[in-house]
């Protein structure tokens, strides 16, 4: 596709954003659209956002539950930025998130890390866990510009992989879960509540078969596709949904358990202001 037509789409992408607009997919209107086109356009958006004073701190993966890759139309995850203002930390395990600027919001309950190193390219679990300091539970916040979330994955990759916000309840430090840590976490069960009705059961396998498998995938993904966008010390890395994804509103509560699980867990309470 040519420069000027990436540079329109992302022109188009921000303003959606920006006015909590909704658009026509743009898989709909370019049969040429690649998922090679919609990272171009998604780092032209990012470059100047950073111009704007956004303050990129990490990346969300978005799609390692196989499971909603049928229904939504998608066949392999995808990686956006996580900026700053767009991250939120619980006090006293709760939190209170507005949802207005936000389009069709909804919710999905994930293991969240901070690398405290910047890891190898293709790293063992060893080298992943040597390269992180901590993790947490918490909810991202996932938002569809394209009317009641029809899509293909190039418009997932321009509209910000989907991204809202990021909920981050209590971090404790990696090495303090017992035993071996990748299989913790792929084991993990958790059971997913809005107004104490139980609205889903998932597990750390449903993403790609476990976190760690899910942060490997990115690093390998960022050497071999996006060399210039490693990994870096400092940043904050969400690992996909445990669960099916829901339409949250103002007013629901929403928890999660977590049975026999070490991490501190998170209530988040929807507003509209």
């Amino acid at each position: 596709m040519e420069s000027q037509t990436l540079s329109a789409i992302a022109a188009q992408i921000m303003a959606a954003q920006d006015s909590a607009q909704s658009l026509e997919p743009f898989s709909h209107r370019f049969d040429t659209l690649t998922l090679d086109a919609a990272y171009h356009v998604a780092a032209l958006v990012n470059t100047q956002r950073v111009a704007q004073g956004w303050q990129p701190v990490g990346r969300k993966i978005g799609f390692t539950n196989h499971q909603l890759w049928e229904h939504f139309g998608v066949h392999q995850p995808i990686w956006a930025p996580v900026y700053a203002h767009n991250m939120h930390y619980a006090q006293d395990d709760k939190i209170t998130c507005a949802l207005n600027g936000f389009c069709e919001p909804r919710i999905e309950p994930e293991i969240i890390f901070h690398f405290a190193k910047t890891p190898p390219q293709n790293p063992t679990f060893a080298q992943l866990i040597d390269s992180i300091d901590w993790c947490a539970f918490g909810y991202e916040i996932v938002q569809s510009h394209y009317p009641n979330w029809q899509f293909a994955a190039a418009d997932t990759i321009i509209d910000a992989g989907l991204h809202a916000a990021l909920l981050v309840g209590q971090p404790i430090p990696l090495k303090e879960l017992k035993g071996d840590i990748a299989q913790v976490l792929a084991n993990c069960s958790v059971e997913l509540y809005c107004n104490h009705e139980l609205k889903d059961q998932g597990s750390g396998a449903n993403v790609l078969g476990g976190p760690l498998k899910a942060l490997q995938h990115l690093v390998a993904l960022l050497a071999a596709e996006h060399p210039t966008a490693p990994i870096r010390a400092g940043e904050v890395v969400t690992t996909g949904t445990l669960t099916a994804v829901f339409p949250v509103a103002a007013g629901q509560r929403w928890h999660v358990i977590m049975p026999g699980f070490e991490l501190p867990l998170l209530e988040v309470q929807f507003t509209n202001t």
